[in-house]
């Protein structure tokens, strides 16, 4: 893995150092600027695309 400084990213992205650090705080303040894209799921994703079915078992203090 190959770590960037401030003038690679801004050179390949465009992204200035500043604006970095504006969205940083703006992230820490709960501020997340863009547009959401697809559907928001909570949780691992499914192994094979199927829904899974919940079991749980009690299990006896004996």
């Amino acid at each position: 893995m190959k770590v960037m400084d401030a003038r690679e990213i801004e050179k390949r992205f465009g992204i200035t150092d500043e604006q970095l650090d504006a969205w940083e705080k703006d992230a820490s303040e709960g501020i997340l600027h863009g547009e959401p894209c697809g559907e928001v799921v909570v949780g691992k994703q499914l192994k094979f695309g199927e829904e899974m079915q919940r079991a749980s078992r009690r299990l006896s203090e004996e």
